[in-house]
């Protein structure tokens, strides 16, 4: 009988339970394929890594021209969102398709001038295909190990506890069989009606004892779906919080590309955007040991609208390459970097391009499940106008199912 009540609770452990949204962990949220477009992401250089299911940006900030801007980015991947509760984890880390397609990002910014500079505002649609990311949770075999752990732990505490009621109510059997026995050997004695009676009373007791632990066997039998989905619940969590793991995938190597369409509105039509080219980038991550990553980016921006600093509401179009890197330290939950990006712009009907040197500082700070603080500065030197700062601050958040 226990045999049959524990098979469900086996079949409940079993890695068909285990899906890849199991495996989310709440890793740096990578930048904004949208907002790399529209060079308002918090880094110069995006760091490639595998997206969450769905996630969003705030930034707020003054970028270099001395502009206030302020914007919003939200990402998802569908295809993961689609296949995170339908997918089993062991099937998903033996295949062989699927991956890329999971790790595909769509993503839509937008970002609003706040001065008689720039009054416009830019959108982006962008997406972002990450090929090849060693540092993706639902491929980790450590965590996979972890999680199938947790479950098959939840099963044996169960096991456990029927089996020790089990030997229990056995004991209080052999018990009441044994002063059975003493009774039909005592009734056949006139003198020991006493002792037969205080045997009795021994029995009856026995009976409530065995009752009562019966009662608390079908009660854990009847309510094992719901407890051990709770249970389960919280053993899944215990391992996606493990600071080892974070620890472990953060700053792994990854390689991702992104493309993404731009528009921008002009001055005194708010409400008609028009193309203003595509961005093109690509970046490749490598990991520094346990606590460092460096990143190689490249770029390419066509038909960008640029406000005209010395002529207030006057735009230019241009065209711009991009290449350089980024060295980001620290851990998984707090990180530091430092980055640099060559910029050659060829502005629309100029004889010579224009060539500039970016360099920025930022750090990451994990503040709260799925909820990162983010803070950069960065500096542009150009040939002709000397330096300018630009200060940008916000929050990322990313949803997990």
């Amino acid at each position: 009988m226990l045999i049959f009540f524990l098979q469900p609770v086996a079949g409940w452990s079993s890695d068909k339970s285990l899906t890849i949204a199991d495996a989310a962990i709440d890793l740096p949220i990578p930048d904004s394929a949208a907002f790399t477009a529209l060079g308002f992401g918090p880094g110069l250089v995006e760091n490639p890594s595998s997206p969450r299911a769905f996630a969003g940006s705030l930034l707020q900030g003054f970028a270099a021209d001395g502009n206030a801007r302020t914007g919003i980015s939200l990402e998802g991947a569908p295809f993961l969102l689609y296949h995170d509760r339908r997918t089993e984890l062991r099937g998903y880390q033996n295949g062989d398709t699927g991956k890329v397609l999971d790790r595909t990002m769509l993503s839509l910014a937008a970002v609003k001038g706040g001065s008689e500079v720039e009054p416009s505002t830019r959108l982006a649609f962008g997406v972002r295909v990450t090929p090849w990311d060693a540092g993706e949770p639902r491929m980790n075999k450590d965590l996979a190990d972890c999680l199938r752990n947790a479950l098959i732990d939840v099963d044996v505490r169960r096991k456990k506890e029927l089996d020790a009621l089990t030997d229990e109510i056995d004991q209080l059997q052999i018990q009441r069989e044994h002063v059975e026995d003493q009774i039909d050997s005592a009734s056949k004695v006139a003198s020991k009606k006493r002792t037969i009676k205080s045997l009795e009373d021994t029995v009856r007791a026995l009976i409530r004892k065995t009752i009562r632990l019966n009662r608390q066997r079908e009660a854990l039998l009847a309510t094992s779906a719901g407890e051990l989905n709770r249970q389960g619940v919280a053993a899944v969590q215990s391992c996606r919080n493990n600071k080892r793991f974070r620890s472990a995938l953060w700053n792994r190597s990854s390689w991702s590309l992104g493309v993404a369409p731009t528009y921008t509105s002009k001055p005194d039509t708010q409400n008609n955007h028009n193309s203003t080219g595509t961005a093109i980038w690509t970046s490749a991550a490598f990991a520094l040991k346990d606590s460092g990553q460096l990143i190689l980016h490249g770029s390419y921006r066509s038909n960008e609208l640029v406000p005209n600093r010395k002529r207030a509401g006057r735009f230019f179009e241009q065209d711009s390459i991009r290449a350089g890197g980024r060295v980001r330290f620290g851990s998984s939950d707090l990180n530091f970097s430092l980055e640099g990006l060559y910029v050659d712009e060829q502005r629309q009907g100029a004889r010579h391009s224009d060539r500039k040197i970016q360099y920025g500082a930022g750090v990451e700070h994990r503040i709260g499940d799925d909820l990162w603080l983010v803070v950069a500065v960065r500096s542009e030197k150009y040939n002709s106008e000397g330096n300018h700062l630009a200060l940008l601050g916000g929050l990322k958040w990313a949803y997990s199912p």
